[in-house]
């Protein structure tokens, strides 16, 4: 890990996540903990030394922490300390700075359902959904969960054990909705509280354009 050297707070900080894939890394695990071979295939690009070096790194820093998970199936596990998961707001915060930059996909970039899910739940105004409602969201078939709890969103990945609605549909159509496409909008498949659901589509059309 290089360092700047220089007694300032922005300087320490990217002495900590500033090496390049290092907040990508973080971003694959502000959605839960992710093993080794989960976080290679959702940082495409990334070499397998790089990635162990940024680990490394992170864990050195206590930013990211390994563990076992218990049986029938143990397995090795990252995941973010408080520390790590204090990060969330300089992602979520980034998130909204780039979405102003992020219109549509040029033909090499790659497309994962889990970006999208974590850049949803910084770019909706929490305040405006029901407080302690759970959606899920079936994104190209993959299942995430966002909860509404104090003002604030939380996304994460998998299913939730209930949900208060369900919105489905393809990345594309998610994606542009949040760009202002109400059409786009109009094809998620809607179940369950219908009201509730209809307040995080209005939540999330457009939410990619109001980020000023």
């Amino acid at each position: 890990m290089k360092r700047y050297k220089q007694f300032c707070s922005v300087a320490r900080a990217l002495d900590v996540v500033g090496d390049r894939w290092a907040l990508l890394v973080v971003r694959e695990l502000l959605l839960g903990p992710r093993r080794y071979s989960d976080l290679l295939e959702g940082l495409p690009g990334i070499g397998t030394n790089v990635l162990s070096t940024r680990l490394r790194d992170l864990r050195a820093a206590g930013i990211v922490v390994h563990r076992r998970t218990p049986k029938p199936t143990p397995a090795t596990v990252y995941e973010l300390t408080a520390d790590g998961r204090d990060l969330r707001s300089v992602v979520d915060a980034l998130v909204r700075w780039g979405a102003r930059r992020l219109t549509a996909p040029d033909t090499d970039d790659i497309l994962d359902p889990r970006w999208f899910v974590g850049s949803l739940a910084a770019l909706i105004d929490g305040k405006t959904l029901v407080e302690g409602t759970t959606y899920r969201l079936d994104v190209d078939g993959a299942p995430f969960t966002l909860d509404a709890r104090g003002g604030d969103i939380a996304a994460s990945h998998g299913p939730p054990p209930a949900a208060t609605a369900t919105l489905k549909g393809t990345l594309r159509d998610f994606f542009n909705a949040t760009r202002g496409d109400k059409t786009a909008a109009r094809r998620l498949v809607v179940e369950g509280d219908v009201r509730a659901a209809n307040k995080l589509l209005a939540a999330m059309t457009g939410a990619a354009t109001r980020t000023t």
